[in-house]
């Protein structure tokens, strides 16, 4: 018995033509057609990374970042498919780049502060053990300004901190995939900056920080005056000795004292206590708030993408605001000290 033929599947893509066109018919098997149309359409795996912090960011190391992802890429037989940046600036303007170069000699002279930066890759690889190429994506998210952070409803941006730098990496080999999240996380870790223990203390203890500077400046103040209340008691009982001790005449003694309770020097002064204690109520109250203002400064705004000068002057300016708050913090709690200070020797001047 004769063996029959087996005759492929073949696919004709044949357009409608007229008497001034033609074509060209191609034979195309089914099987690889499909694999290669889903190997570029399919669902590839996805993994992605949050990385939340202060960092400063410059072209240099976009640049970086990009040779070293390239290069891994490159291992294996693939092409470059596609590369978009998109730069967005604090008025929420926005600028996209269709090339790596764009982006590399890229040179605004907009007076606005870069608050995020995108940057995508796409890439045709084709791995050892697959028939066809296939597409791998990657993006990276460099984020630096809190509102945005806030105002995005995505969960991973829902973040405390100011800065955050996310990738996203789409792959459809695990080997492949693992190795560009190492390398993208290495680099990112580098970008990070480690935050001074300091300041790091300040910022996770603010609060504290804030209540415990406002208790000690009203603790002060009660302490001046009980120390001035002890001082107006012991001088009201030597002025009432001195009263009896200066004649022996016990309707002269009498008359004395009356006097001196009814002068109302004990209700004077209980008015100015009352007055005081409430005094260093509100100046506890006000200088919390103005505490709690200068220590929020301190560590705000410690993310910067510096693609552009007006970022760089930004970055520069915020970076010596920071320096100084916790100088201005230093000089609001002594001079709050020398106000209750002061309060304490006027109310002793009062009822002496």
């Amino acid at each position: 018995m004769a063996n029959a033929e087996k005759t492929k599947e073949i696919i004709e893509i044949a357009p409608e033509v007229t008497i001034d066109q033609g074509f060209v018919k191609l034979p195309i098997n089914h099987d690889a057609l499909r694999g290669f149309v889903s190997s570029l359409l399919g669902r590839p795996q996805v993994v992605e990374n949050v990385f939340k912090g202060s960092f400063s960011v410059e072209i240099s190391n976009i640049i970086n970042i990009h040779h070293v992802l390239t290069q891994r890429v490159r291992q294996n037989p693939s092409e470059l498919l596609d590369f978009r940046a998109t730069i967005t600036f604090e008025d929420d303007s926005s600028i996209k780049l269709g090339s790596f170069e764009e982006l590399r000699t890229y040179n605004s002279t907009q007076p606005l502060v870069i608050t995020r930066l995108n940057v995508y890759w796409s890439f045709l690889v084709h791995f050892p053990d697959k028939k066809s190429p296939e597409k791998q994506e990657t993006e990276m998210v460099f984020i630096s300004d809190q509102t945005i952070l806030n105002k995005n409803i995505d969960r991973i941006y829902s973040l405390s901190e100011v800065g955050a730098i996310k990738f996203v990496i789409g792959y459809t080999d695990r080997t492949w995939g693992n190795d560009i999240q190492n390398l993208l996380s290495n680099q990112v870790k580098v970008l990070l900056e480690d935050e001074r223990s300091f300041y790091k203390t300040i910022k996770k203890n603010q609060n504290r920080i804030t209540l415990l500077s406002s208790i000690s400046l009203f603790l002060i103040v009660l302490f001046g005056c009980i120390y001035t209340v002890n001082s107006y008691s012991e001088y009201s009982v030597n002025k009432i000795n001195n009263i009896i001790i200066g004649t022996n005449d016990i309707n002269i003694k009498l008359n004395y004292i009356s006097e001196y309770i009814a002068s109302g020097d004990w209700q004077q002064f209980n008015l100015y206590a009352i007055i005081l204690l409430i005094g260093g109520v509100f100046l506890s109250i006000l200088a919390g708030f103005l505490f709690d203002g200068i220590l929020g400064k301190m560590t705000l705004h410690e993310a910067f993408i510096c693609l552009n000068e007006h970022t760089k002057k930004y970055k520069a300016k915020s970076k010596k605001k920071s320096r100084n708050s916790i100088i201005k913090f230093i000089a609001s709690f002594v001079f709050s000290v020398f106000c209750g200070v002061i309060g304490n020797v006027v109310f002793q001047v009062l009822i002496n």
